[in-house]
Order: C-alpha cells, then structure tokens, then sequence
C-alpha cells in the first residue's frame, strides 16, 4: 500500500457526522478535503466490538484501502484518504 507524507498546513479539521458515525474531515491549504482512514472505515461498517463497545476494525479497513490501491497519506499520526 502507498502511503504519503502530508506535511502541509491544515485550514480546516472538523467532526462530521455520516449516517450516526463521527468522521474526522481534515482541509489542507490546497482546499482538498482529507478522511481520517479510521473513523471513515468505523462508520463505513468495519467494526469490531468487544467488551459492549464498538471499534474500527483496523487490520480490515487497511487491507480494503490496499485492495482498493487507495493512496494513504500521514499527518503525523494519522492517516487519511483524500477520496471516498
């Protein structure tokens, strides 16, 4: 899987909900708006739950974007997608 480096300036990182899910969207200086891989995949369906609660299933959401060849970027910790 690619993954690129995002070392840009951010003008924009809010909360959005889809479909009762919390999606971290992250505006870069350049106006393209970017998807946190993660909360993008919890409210997309990849899930596991444990202990009564609900995380992103993240071996299963890294292995979909690999076999979608979508091109991961980092900032800092996280990764985003910059397409949906």
């Amino acid at each position: 899987m690619e993954c690129q480096t995002f070392y840009g300036g951010i003008t924009m990182n809010e909360i959005m909900n889809f479909e009762g899910n919390d999606v971290e969207v992250i505006q870069n200086e350049n106006g393209e708006l970017l998807f946190e891989i993660y909360s993008t995949g919890k409210a997309l369906g990849y899930v596991a739950k444990a202990k009564g609660n609900v995380y992103p299933y993240k071996e299963r959401i890294l292995k979909t974007a690999e076999n979608a060849e979508i091109t991961l970027v980092s900032h800092g910790v996280k990764q985003l997608i910059n397409s949906l």
